[in-house]
């Protein structure tokens, strides 16, 4: 599995610039020819606009054809930078250009409700449970560094996977942008819930 974070995605030649890196990285230094998923753990764009995202999108097609990951295996959860600033100005949701970038490589909604912005992937290939959170559900330009997780959707999330018996014995990961230590009470749940 392939963790990538922070590309902040600024202009187009950074697509196949970066795809062709991460081919000789991949494939010349580590002989890894197949990938099982890719998990993307924020900040894809470097300020959130549809254009930063479409770059995105075709350095990750491109990965995803190199390496034979279905977008079924692409797990993607946004970062600070995600969050677009013009919207959060006007009072809106900062998320309506990350939910269509995430609905376009991985073929499922991102809803807008921060209760919900959540994503429980099985691969049971792997005997993997993969849990995705937004830890940035209430930064803004105001409060850029008002990282956490939303209550109701930890919570939510954490039933689903205790609730499902397949669940059981696999390994679990959750992935968020923000490191734990910079989740504060401000931002929903902090890193010393976490350790709980």
């Amino acid at each position: 599995v392939l963790h990538l974070s922070d590309l902040h995605f600024t202009e187009s030649s950074q697509a196949p610039q970066w795809h062709t890196q991460l081919m000789l990285d991949l494939r010349e230094q580590m002989k890894i020819s197949s990938l099982a998923g890719i998990v993307l753990s924020g900040d894809i764009t470097n300020h959130a606009t549809v254009e930063q995202y479409s770059h995105a999108q075709r350095f990750l097609e491109r990965v995803c054809k190199s390496f034979a990951v279905p977008q079924q295996r692409l797990l993607v959860v946004p970062g600070n930078h995600d969050v677009n600033w013009t919207l959060t100005d006007a009072g809106h949701s900062g998320f309506p250009p990350y939910a269509d970038f995430h609905k376009s490589v991985t073929l499922t909604e991102y809803s807008l409700d921060p209760a919900k912005q959540t994503t429980v992937t099985h691969w049971p290939e792997l005997n993997l449970v993969l849990l995705g959170m937004n830890s940035a559900w209430k930064t803004d330009r105001a409060n850029p560094g008002r990282a956490g997780l939303h209550p109701s959707a930890f919570g939510h999330a954490l039933g689903e996977i205790f609730e499902k018996e397949e669940y059981e014995t696999c390994n679990k990961l959750a992935v968020w942008h923000h490191p734990p230590s910079e989740l504060s009470l401000g931002g929903g749940l902090d890193g010393a819930v976490l350790q709980q």
